[in-house]
């Protein structure tokens, strides 16, 4: 009797560290089940991450290509404005050369103008016999210095009208 006592007490001791290793392995699977979606969240997570990364990248690259293209265009613009700044500076010069010009030739034609004033016409009847009226008093004789020729726009200077001067590049 006192052996089938020892052998109830250790079935039943059996049967309680059986249902403790159960029960240990029912936690134990909970806990690799939650700790495996945990893993596929981190995952996920993760993927998202790293989509948004390359998202982000492929923006970056796009705004680095449209300013290199922005800033192409600035320095076209820039030349432009400077080709037109040449242009203005060149139709400037040739305007003042154009109005020194035009005020040398009035003067010119000025004193074209007095000289011919100076000059009388002899208008005598030569079919009727009638005398010739009489010559005018002869004018006095004004000497007049020859005009200085016209500077040649075109000729090279250290200052031309164009705006370059001996430094600059052509």
């Amino acid at each position: 009797a006192v052996v089938a006592d020892e052998v109830r007490n250790l079935a039943a001791k059996s049967a309680e560290a059986a249902k403790n290793t159960t029960a240990l392995i029912e936690n134990s699977m909970n806990a690799v089940n939650v700790g495996m979606k945990h893993t596929k969240d981190t995952f996920e997570a993760m993927q998202s991450v790293s989509e948004k990364s390359a998202e982000a990248a492929v923006k970056m690259d796009e705004i680095a290509n449209a300013s290199a293209e922005q800033s192409e265009a600035i320095l076209q613009i820039s030349t432009g404005i400077d080709q037109i700044s040449a242009v203005i500076q060149t139709t400037s010069a040739t305007a003042q050369e154009s109005a020194a010009t035009s005020e040398e030739l009035s003067s010119q034609a000025n004193l074209l103008k007095e000289l011919t004033g100076q000059f009388s016409l002899y208008t005598g009847d030569a079919g009727t016999g009638a005398p010739a009226a009489k010559p005018a008093k002869a004018a006095k004789a004004v000497k007049v210095a020859a005009p200085a020729p016209a500077a040649d726009p075109y000729a090279y200077s250290d200052n031309n009208s164009y705006g370059y001067g001996s430094g600059d590049k052509y």
